[in-house]
């Protein structure tokens, strides 16, 4: 049940967010992001507090108590009236549209493998710190919460940045910074440098959830945003779960270092696929006609004016 109320709250909140902020779309969602990741460093150190207590049972009070008020502030926040009726949910139309264009196709793929590596490293990052970099508990935790710190910064400057410039060029950007931070506690041995290198790791991972959600919402459509993101997020979100998964197998057989080493593929195969995609769609662009120089819009006949050139922003 948890799973399911966490489910429909995700895929309709971004959508309602996605509809209410067009222009600013990618400020929105990097906004929110970052919200989230403030809630998650509050639940954390209340269930430290809690436990402290000596009663694991006492941490989902508060839990409780934040879902009810937040239930009631949805509600009478709305702008729509509550309808309750019969909706048609067609998986064959839904996977049809979803896979219908190329960039939405690639995306889909970009994101599952950037989920697959994040949730791999991210839920072993505080392990690995300890195991193969011999960082204490403590030191570990801190280098950690980097990761919250600066998701609170990073999400809503790179949701900015993505309404002003290309959204796949401020993803292909935090991806090389991914990898930079990744590569960087993989390779130095001196803890302010680790340090240093999980910090521009984060700002990598944070970078990219938003341009991408908005990116996707640029692109499905209006009519059916809700259901065809929805499957979508299935889809990248049960390949990330496997993250967590493929790193606990090799570190027992290896170690994590040789884990994460790995996963630096999975980022790699990603900005190449979002490299070949803006290749592919320049190659599509059609070309502006070329008129001789003596002609112009006043020689030309009534009605015959020149057509701009129309650029399909989604390529079959």
């Amino acid at each position: 049940m948890v799973g399911i109320g966490g489910g429909l709250y995700f895929t309709s909140s971004r959508t309602l967010i996605s509809d209410m902020y067009v222009e600013r779309r990618g400020l929105a969602l990097g906004i929110n992001d970052a919200a989230g990741t403030i809630g998650s460093a509050i639940a954390a150190g209340i269930v430290i507090v809690t436990l402290a207590l000596g009663n694991w049972k006492l941490t989902f009070l508060p839990v409780v108590g934040v879902l009810a008020v937040t239930s009631v502030l949805l509600s009478r926040w709305r702008q729509e009236s509550y309808v309750i009726s019969q909706v048609d949910f067609n998986v064959q139309e839904v996977i049809h549209r979803v896979i219908a264009y190329r960039e939405i196709r690639w995306l889909i793929v970009v994101y599952s493998l950037f989920n697959f590596a994040t949730s791999g490293i991210v839920s072993f990052l505080p392990l690995f710190l300890q195991a193969d970099k011999g960082f204490s508990p403590l030191l570990a935790s801190a280098s950690f919460s980097i990761l919250f710190i600066v998701g609170m910064v990073a999400s809503p400057i790179a949701g900015d940045l993505s309404d002003r410039l290309p959204r796949m060029n401020i993803a292909t950007g935090g991806i090389a910074l991914s990898i930079l931070g990744l590569v960087g506690m993989l390779s130095m041995t001196s803890m302010p440098l680790i340090g240093a290198s999980v910090l521009v790791y984060a700002l990598g991972i944070r970078t990219c959830p938003p341009v991408m959600q908005a990116y996707l919402f640029d692109h499905l459509s209006k009519d059916t945003l809700g259901s065809d993101f929805g499957a979508i997020k299935t889809v990248y979100t049960g390949i990330g779960s496997l993250g967590p998964a493929f790193v606990g197998i090799i570190a027992e057989r290896a170690t994590y270092s040789a884990a994460f080493a790995q996963l630096i593929v999975c980022f790699v195969v990603s900005i190449a696929l979002l490299w070949l995609q803006h290749a592919v769609k320049r190659e599509h662009v059609p070309e502006p006609p070329v008129f001789p120089r003596h002609i112009t819009d006043a020689t030309l006949a009534p009605g015959r004016r020149r057509q701009q050139p129309r650029r399909d922003s989604r390529c079959l």
